[in-house]
């Protein structure tokens, strides 16, 4: 059997479904390129974390999370991730994909997530 070569599609233009928008030198905005997505915040270390959606003026979370802690928020609206420590990843899912993770370099940190 001679060997076959497999034929390959032309790749597709890569889009990032997180874009950054906005930075200061305290936050950053980002627009989803979908309404569902999730928001993930993971701690290495103890970590104050407030997070909100503006459809609630109810906070999901906030105060010290400890070490290991993983919290996943579906997102409502625009979603406001507030962190006190590095110790952290913040992130976003897609449809349990991993679309972006960031490390806050200063703190405390704020990242805003706008469905688009």
């Amino acid at each position: 059997g001679s060997p076959s070569t497999p034929t390959t599609a032309p790749a597709p233009r890569q889009t990032f479904p997180v874009q950054p928008t906005g930075t200061s030198s305290s936050g950053a905005s980002y627009e989803v390129a979908t309404k569902n997505f999730d928001v993930v915040v993971a701690t290495s270390g103890p970590c104050w974390v407030q997070v909100t959606t503006s459809t609630s003026s109810v906070p999901l979370v906030s105060g010290v999370q400890q070490a290991g802690k993983v919290l996943t928020f579906p997102a409502d609206g625009t979603m406001t991730v507030e962190v006190g420590s590095s110790a952290v990843i913040v992130g976003v899912t897609i449809k349990g994909k991993s679309a972006f993770t960031d490390v806050p370099k200063v703190v405390p940190f704020t990242y805003t997530f706008v469905a688009s």
